[in-house]
């Protein structure tokens, strides 16, 4: 959903930003002041897809001031049961700290974390991950390189083999990035029983 709260009208490009390498996809929309526009299937609805992940970019102009866009989402499971899916909020690409803290993340027998990264400039970003526990233990560090419009999500476990089996509540990440505002990071806490998940965004 996004609603245009400025006094002009916004043209805007919807970019979907792929994993794996894939290319862009754009799509150009206007919108008038005061509307709000939804997509039931942002994918499908926007992109022509019927299935897929990445990220969304919404680029906009406007004739004389600068777009005033509100824009909120959330992703959907198409199970039998827990379908409700998560909130995702809007980030601004140009306040992107080089360095991030993700928290309230856990993995064990109940829940499992995915960690998503979106670099949204067109060179690749390096970045040091740092997980610690509760009790501020180090569980060691890994070095990941994000593509240029690009997204990536992987399990926290598959990063730090050392979850597997075990019970961690409360994990911390932390983040440093090569390049200030071009790294996105969230986690994806998920609920093994429902596989309802719940968005945390770094800050």
């Amino acid at each position: 959903t996004i609603f245009n709260a400025g006094n002009e009208g916004a043209n805007m490009q919807l970019i979907f930003i792929p994993g794996g390498g894939a290319a862009m996809q754009s799509q150009a929309v206007f919108l008038s002041p005061m509307q709000t526009l939804t997509y039931r299937n942002a994918l499908l609805d926007v992109f022509g897809m019927s299935s897929g992940t990445g990220a969304i970019a919404i680029e906009a102009t406007s004739a004389g001031s600068t777009p005033n866009l509100k824009v909120s989402s959330r992703t959907f499971t198409t199970g039998g049961g827990g379908t409700y899916g998560q909130a995702v909020p809007s980030v601004t690409s140009d306040a992107l700290p080089a360095q991030q803290v993700l928290t309230g993340m856990e993995s064990d027998a109940d829940y499992r974390t995915n960690l998503g990264l979106v670099n949204r400039t067109g060179s690749p970003v390096n970045a040091s991950l740092t997980l610690y526990t509760s009790d501020g233990r180090s569980l060691g560090s890994n070095f990941v390189t994000v593509a240029g419009n690009n997204f990536q999500q992987t399990s926290l476990a598959s990063l730090w083999p050392v979850l597997n089996g075990g019970a961690y509540d409360r994990l911390t990440m932390t983040l440093t990035s090569s390049a200030a505002n071009a790294l996105s990071a969230y986690a994806s806490v998920v609920d093994n029983r429902t596989q309802d998940p719940v968005y945390i965004q770094a800050g």
